[in-house]
């Protein structure tokens, strides 16, 4: 199914990373927080991948969905036992398959060879369960990766394991956090072994020898890896010169090193041990190294295929296993699909909003195929008041047309989806500076990329189009695009909501654009009105939210009445139904805003009269007596009085 980047965030189907949520463990923020129960790493990012892209093909599908029944039902394990058992198996391998992976590089790291071993006794307990449970028959054309894991072949990992159990001293090597081999398994790194734990009785010796040939002079004897064998004396000071009291050495000893307080040197002695012992730290691990690629290279890379196609079978069946907790929800069905263009759920709740809430509306959705009809349903027009529920409504079919081709179980009470292979949707203008576009321009866009990449297996979803537009244009394009799609000669399946209620007052629509047109239904969102008690002198009526679908189309937005919910100010609110009384009834707001009342009127005509009295009194140009003045301030003052 094709889905559109930005849809995946404005859907709520993946978590946005430039929103940070508040919430407990129970509230889900989106689709994949809600399907998400994954034990292993792999298995996360292949679950994402899956809902970023949910099947569009029926077949894979319903052997998705078969697989996922089965794993949720009672049938796999009393109280789906196998299924937990199976999780906690995976969960215990977190991390193992990165680390298989590692092998091929040849390291030698105990964490790499500890989680092969995990791998391969894990698998085969996980094999062991399917194979308990499921008939291998009926798997045997499955096109799941993990039906791999119902193959016989994978208990030839038990003997791979017990290989390397003869090869490699686990518990010693878990303990020593390095590869260690066991004893008896190499002759050479017996004998070296030997040698090395030998080396106290060997340097003693050496040393006794040493002492002997210069009495007088500490030596000691010792042996460092990759240096090999060394003798050493502490350096001596003058007590009263402080200065380095020099030793008479032999010239065939070589000195090698000094520190602050010895000094090291090859002597005959040591030379005789290097060439007899060797280095033989050093010689042990490069035998070590040399067992374990073999022991690579001739057993383990015989698997090297069948440990590729375990390890993705092993994270399908996590991503499988999270679906089925998710199907085993209180509410849960899982849902009929077609080829058709149907789409009917009864009784359907959006998946994330019920994690929020104790009690959730269901509402039906019905888009009947009935292939008798020459025009069957394929559009619904959505109206209702604000804050009623309508993008709730069309947020939570997408979700649950998703969860449909997720192969996973729905939150309704019974589903019959036709598989959509485009979900398209105008629910949200994530605006950005960097698009250079207008709100209403970037719902144009979305509009004509719905209408011009649909096909008639799309589902188009389209919230309130046309908000930042003008009452003529906006109307105009949402009532373009309606008649545009139900007279295609095959158009896809269409929600759409809108305020634009003008649009269908007396059937307006359907009787002058698309007359003896069945394609189009109409609802609503159901509201209850109800006296309430005088506020500021006015009588207004308080309205109830239902939540609940129902046939017809709305009588009103109730813009109003939304804002006093959110406490707008009361003189914004009564002012605001002026203006509504005024446009309900067709006046021009700028004529009747121009219009006066008696008071006013009055007003007025008091003004107007003082005006012109004023006008009628002559003023000479030349100068004025005080008399004069007097005179002119009198009348002044007998008109503003």
């Amino acid at each position: 199914m094709f889905i559109d980047v930005d849809l995946l965030y404005a859907l709520q189907i993946l978590p946005d990373p430039s929103k940070v949520f508040s919430k407990s463990k129970s509230q889900k923020s989106c689709l994949f927080d809600l399907v998400n129960y994954t034990a292993t790493s792999e298995g996360y990012l292949l679950l994402m991948d899956w809902v970023r892209k949910p099947l569009a093909d029926i077949t894979l599908i319903m052997e998705r969905q078969s697989m996922i029944r089965y794993l949720s039902s009672g049938v796999f394990g009393h109280d789906n036992r196998g299924c937990s058992q199976i999780v906690t198996i995976l969960r215990s391998m977190k991390g193992c398959f990165a680390k298989v992976r590692r092998l091929k590089t040849n390291e030698m790291l105990w964490q790499c060879w500890n989680s092969l071993i995990l791998l391969l006794r894990n698998s085969v307990l996980i094999v062991k369960l399917l194979r308990q449970h499921i008939n291998v028959e009926e798997l045997h054309e499955s096109s799941l990766s993990m039906s791999f894991l119902l193959n016989e072949d994978l208990f030839a990992f038990q003997e791979l394991e017990r290989i390397i159990h003869l090869v490699i001293a686990i518990e010693l090597s878990a303990e020593e956090g390095k590869i260690i081999i066991r004893d008896g398994v190499d002759a050479e790194i017996d004998r070296l072994r030997s040698i090395y734990n030998n080396l106290d009785s060997i340097l003693q010796t050496c040393t006794k020898n040493i002492s002997e040939c210069y009495p007088g002079i500490g030596f000691n004897t010792i042996y460092i890896p990759q240096l090999g064998f060394l003798v050493s004396r502490e350096i001596t000071h003058n007590v009263i010169t402080h200065d380095t009291t020099d030793v008479c050495l032999p010239s065939d000893w070589k000195e090698v090193f000094a520190t602050s307080t010895h000094l090291y040197y090859k002597s005959p002695e040591v030379r005789q041990m290097d060439d007899a012992y060797g280095d033989v730290h050093t010689l042990i691990i490069d035998r070590e190294i040399e067992i374990i690629q073999l022991l690579q290279e001739k057993e383990v890379d015989k698997y090297a295929s069948t440990l590729v196609d375990t390890m993705l079978a092993l994270t399908e069946l996590d991503c499988l296993c999270s679906l089925a907790t998710v199907s085993q929800l209180p509410g849960y069905k899982f849902p009929k699909l077609t080829t058709g263009y149907d789409l009917c759920l009864k009784q359907s709740r959006h998946p994330l909003v019920e994690t929020y809430l104790n009690l959730f509306v269901p509402n039906d959705v019905e888009f009947s195929d009935q292939e008798e009809e020459e025009e069957e349903e394929r559009i619904m027009v959505l109206t209702g008041a604000n804050f009623s529920g309508k993008s709730v409504f069309l947020n939570q079919i997408a979700l649950i047309t998703v969860l449909a081709q997720l192969g996973c179980a729905i939150p309704a009470q019974l589903g019959v989806i036709g598989v959509v292979d485009m979900l398209l949707t105008r629910i949200l203008s994530r605006e950005s500076l960097e698009k250079h576009l207008s709100t209403f321009a970037i719902d144009i866009n979305q509009l004509s990329k719905c209408i011009t990449l649909a096909t008639d297996k799309s589902l188009i979803l389209v919230d309130e189009f046309g908000k930042g537009s003008d009452s003529i244009d906006s109307p105009a394009l949402f009532g373009g695009a309606i008649s545009y799609l139900a007279r295609m000669s095959s158009p896809p399946r269409c929600i759409m909501s809108t305020h634009y209620l003008e649009l269908f007052r007396d059937h307006w629509l359907a009787n002058n654009i698309l007359s003896e047109n069945k394609r189009v239904k109409y609802v609503s969102m159901q509201i209850s009105l109800q006296p309430d008690l005088p506020l500021n002198t006015q009588h207004v009526d308080s309205i109830k939210y239902l939540y609940k679908v129902k046939a017809g189309v709305a009588a009103d937005s109730f813009g109003i009445h939304c804002a006093k919910f959110c406490d707008l100010p009361q003189q914004i609110i009564n002012r605001a139904k002026v203006f509504a009384k005024m446009l309900a009834q067709g006046k021009d707001l700028v004529d009747e805003l121009m219009l006066l009342s008696k008071e006013e009127e009055t007003q007025y005509a008091i003004a107007r009269d003082v005006v012109m009295q004023f006008l009628t009194i002559e003023f000479d140009e030349t100068e004025v007596s005080p008399d004069k003045s007097k005179a002119d301030i009198a009348k002044f003052e007998s008109l503003i009085m």
